[in-house]
């Protein structure tokens, strides 16, 4: 039995995600690893364990961030700390390119049946939608709550970023504070819309 060590940034779904990976693979061990180095997974045996590296898009996860008010200050220090670490080593394996990862994004999770069944496939899983719709315990949404549960599908979180107050104030300090996280978003983001988004920030 494989143990499944499941490494993702805060505020990316990953415990809703965690939560189908556990009904789809209920024999093998689970691990919820939020904010956790990359790097020191390496101290994980190669031979026992299957990574799940996951991330989200960067302008939805800022939303999500920003929709947490109370725990703004924790936003730029320990979620954007575990944010950068993760989303590096998602688009240039370095830590873990010896390891069996499964990489997974949020956002195509979400509306893609044919992607959920593949990332089930290769953690070896047998693939059900029992938990597509739940929205319980940690996998609260930012915006609505729990006032989505039994119909997760219906939540607006592809485009959140849109919902955000002052919208382009926010980015526009966001990337100031970050021109790194701008540099790796213009080069992996291919959604139209977005880049517009990015364009019209003038950052």
């Amino acid at each position: 039995m494989s143990a499944i060590l499941h490494i993702a940034p805060s505020r990316t779904g990953h415990t809703w995600i965690g939560q189908m990976i556990q009904s789809w693979c209920p024999d093998s061990e689970y691990h919820n690893l939020e904010n956790f180095d990359p790097a020191a997974a390496t101290y994980f045996s190669k031979k026992d364990c299957v990574i799940v590296l996951q991330i989200r898009d960067l302008l939805n996860w800022y939303a999500s961030c920003l929709a947490m008010r109370d725990t703004l200050e924790k936003i730029h220090v320990e979620w954007m700390n575990g944010y950068k670490k993760i989303i590096q080593e998602f688009y240039v394996p370095t830590y873990l390119k010896d390891h069996t990862v499964v990489y997974v994004t949020y956002d195509t999770f979400f509306i893609d049946q044919d992607y959920r069944k593949r990332v089930c496939f290769e953690l070896g899983g047998i693939y059900s939608e029992e938990k597509l719709e739940v929205i319980e315990g940690y996998a609260r949404s930012s915006f609505s709550k729990y006032s989505h549960n039994g119909e997760a599908q219906e939540m607006t979180v592809l485009n959140r970023y849109t919902q955000v107050r002052d919208n382009l104030q926010a980015y526009r300090s966001l990337f100031k504070a970050h021109p790194d996280l701008l540099s790796v978003y213009k080069k992996n983001c291919k959604d139209v819309e977005k880049r517009h988004f990015i364009k019209c920030l003038k950052v």
